[in-house]
């Protein structure tokens, strides 16, 4: 019995110390990887191809043209749609769109916000119904694809 007791204790005690060990990493070793003066990018952007162009999942941010390409492909050519393009995040919505994109709902968001937040605060304000304090220039929508 008192072994048994003791062995308890000693797994106990290895699961506490590795459970500090693990939030001595991520809080301290993991903020203190940023040097000073170094630029530092979001960890969700997987990938920095070139000034002011990101790669966050499958989509490809140029902040110096202000666009995103990102793929997908057309499901319904003709008939009434509900929404224009589908990202992956909502299956009930998959049915309603003219275009399935491969980006997720997520990138997509984040996408735009690191565009320009006023992008974001604008679709933001317009769902919830209020007012924009601030003046945009308007948005415009291009679509391409290859048949």
């Amino acid at each position: 019995m008192k072994k048994e007791i003791k062995n308890l204790l000693i797994i106990f005690l290895l699961l506490v110390m590795g459970t500090i060990s693990v939030i001595y990493y991520n809080l301290y070793i993991q903020n203190n990887k940023i040097k000073k003066g170094e630029t530092v990018v979001p960890e969700i952007i997987q990938e920095r191809a070139e000034e002011n162009i990101y790669r966050i999942g499958n989509i490809v941010i140029d902040k110096n043209k202000e666009e995103m390409y990102f793929t997908g492909r057309v499901t319904k050519i003709k008939g009434w749609i509900q929404f224009l393009i589908y990202a992956d995040g909502y299956k009930w919505l998959e049915e309603e769109a003219a275009i399935i994109s491969d980006a997720r709902l997520k990138d997509l968001q984040l996408s735009l916000a690191l565009l320009d937040w006023k992008y974001w605060d604008e679709f933001y304000y317009m769902k919830r119904g209020e007012e924009i304090d601030f003046e945009t220039d308007e948005m415009e929508l291009l679509l391409s694809w290859k048949e």
